[in-house]
């Protein structure tokens, strides 16, 4: 072997050597980062090269820079995510419409009904009492207020349901968009090197933008190649 393929062979050790010790420092220091995913580099080795009769090998070199990520992994993670909110927006809806409604309280509607209706109950069993008719129709009046009222909560929680579906909606689109930019961006990346760790880093803010995107809305993610 030639003195000059011996530091070529020594140059693409040491060049691997190096991204390897920079991704692992990455890592290290990426531990406690949010969205952050491990990376690993692939090696294979350097092209051969012909020296006389023979094939010289030229060490190693970095194939690229990957993720460690279980791609199955994360699409149940993004559905059990979407799950949780979806569940968690309509406990929080059931929370307020049964505290509107008051159940299970000595003014709740039910409570009122039942009023309302034994006061009619005693008109008939007795027609001829002033004070019997006055008291149902007191019972009625004290329901109309209550279902009034019940109406015009209602009424408020739908509106402040439709004012949080339009702020998703807003929130929606614009996960969407840095999406596809980010989708853009490592393609580009990727195109200028395998190696290239930029595209890794705009892999991980992608993947944090899915994992948001499915709490709004129930989403499956396909990468192309």
């Amino acid at each position: 072997m030639s003195l000059y393929s011996s530091i070529r062979m020594a140059g693409n050790t040491l060049q691997a050597d190096s991204i390897a010790l920079q991704v692992v420092g990455q890592n290290i220091a990426n531990a406690n980062t949010p969205g952050y995913i491990r990376e690993e580099v692939l090696l294979s080795p350097a092209p051969t090269q012909r020296v006389g009769g023979l094939l010289m090998g030229m060490g190693v070199q970095v194939l690229a820079i990957t993720q460690k990520i279980d791609n199955f992994l994360e699409e149940r993670l993004r559905g059990a995510v979407s799950d949780q909110a979806s569940a968690e927006a309509q406990e929080e809806t059931y929370v307020q419409l049964e505290g509107a409604i008051g159940e299970l309280d000595d003014t709740d509607l039910s409570t009122m009904l039942n009023k309302f209706f034994g006061s009619i109950n005693e008109i008939l069993n007795q027609p001829e009492s002033v004070s019997v008719r006055n008291l149902a129709v007191l019972q009625g009046k004290t329901l109309t207020e209550d279902i009034k009222r019940l109406a015009n909560r209602v009424g408020e929680m739908r509106f402040d349901t439709n004012q949080r579906v339009d702020n998703m909606a807003g929130d929606i689109n614009r996960l969407i968009e840095e999406v596809r930019t980010l989708n853009v961006r490592i393609s580009e990346t990727e195109i200028g090197g395998a190696a290239n760790s930029d595209a890794v880093g705009l892999r991980d803010r992608r993947l944090e933008a899915l994992e948001h995107l499915a709490e709004l809305i129930d989403i499956r993610v396909e990468e192309q190649e």
